[in-house]
């Protein structure tokens, strides 16, 4: 579907308002709007303090040139179209206004390209006049999104925010968590450009455990246990803490997200460890 202005119906019966008060809440954003555009692959760049620039690249469907605009306008979006759309939701957003929200706020740029056309648009604010310029640009199928001095434009916001130390802790633990949850996809994890960590997909060969105790340590493993629930729908896989170990609330909170969201069709059932 191309990217279009919602009608003034549907944007009644969903209006909400994106609000991005904290760093974590953008990459959120931007991570789910390339889960919805089938990305296989994704590569986050996180600087510390997390408020100078964060970057998200994909593989995904990518944007077409004539959606740029409308991809960056308030209530526009290809998730839906229609008030019954509402009912039978398939995507992480719907709203169109992630990139709207997140562009009101600081530098913005976004590089897009979809699989039938030759070359890149990226699409970026004038310093001048703040209004949203298109050029092309050589890219990859996919897209970039780039942002830097995060709540530039709104610098109440920053006197709200706890130390560089916990925001970027907060981001780091909440993108762990999102990266044990996305087992089809592969991820790239740059620091401050001097840290790469590779989290790959989980298939035959990388399992479940693998990316477990990549993420989490060796030491923890021993600490959860595997399960894993099916009948005739749905196959429900995870991780859960021991009792021993259930006074950890981070380990709950990653327990609860994977449960919550590793759920596949029986057909195409994960691999049992």
């Amino acid at each position: 579907m191309k990217i279009k202005k919602l009608s003034d119906l549907v944007i009644s019966k969903m209006v909400a308002g994106e609000v991005i008060n904290k760093p974590l809440y953008l990459l959120k954003e931007l991570l789910e709007n390339s889960f919805d555009a089938n990305s296989k692959n994704i590569s986050v760049y996180i600087s510390y303090p997390v408020t100078s620039i964060i970057k998200v690249i994909d593989d995904g469907d990518g944007i077409s040139k004539e959606d740029l605009f409308s991809s960056v306008s308030s209530y526009s979006t290809s998730k839906i179209s229609t008030l019954l759309d509402l009912s039978f939701l398939k995507t992480y957003g719907f709203r169109g206004e992630a990139l709207f929200a997140i562009s009101s706020i600081c530098d913005f740029g976004l590089i897009s390209r979809t699989i039938n056309q030759d070359l890149g648009w990226k699409i970026f604010k004038n310093i001048y006049d703040l209004n949203f310029v298109l050029k092309p640009i050589f890219h990859h199928v996919g897209t970039t999104v780039i942002v830097k001095n995060i709540f530039k434009e709104c610098p109440l916001i920053l006197n709200y925010l706890k130390s560089d130390k916990f925001e970027f802790s907060y981001l780091y633990n909440f993108l762990k968590l999102i990266i044990f949850s996305q087992l089809n996809i592969s991820f790239k994890l740059f620091i401050s450009k001097k840290k790469l960590k590779y989290y790959p997909k989980c298939d035959g060969k990388i399992s479940l455990f693998d990316r477990f105790k990549l993420l989490f340590g060796v030491k923890y493993v021993s600490k959860f246990k595997y399960i894993e629930f099916s009948d005739k729908h749905y196959c429900v896989f995870g991780f859960i803490p021991l009792f021993a170990f259930s006074s950890i609330k981070t380990a709950n909170e990653y327990s609860r997200y994977s449960s919550a969201t590793t759920v596949t069709p029986t057909k195409s059932k994960f691999p049992t460890l």
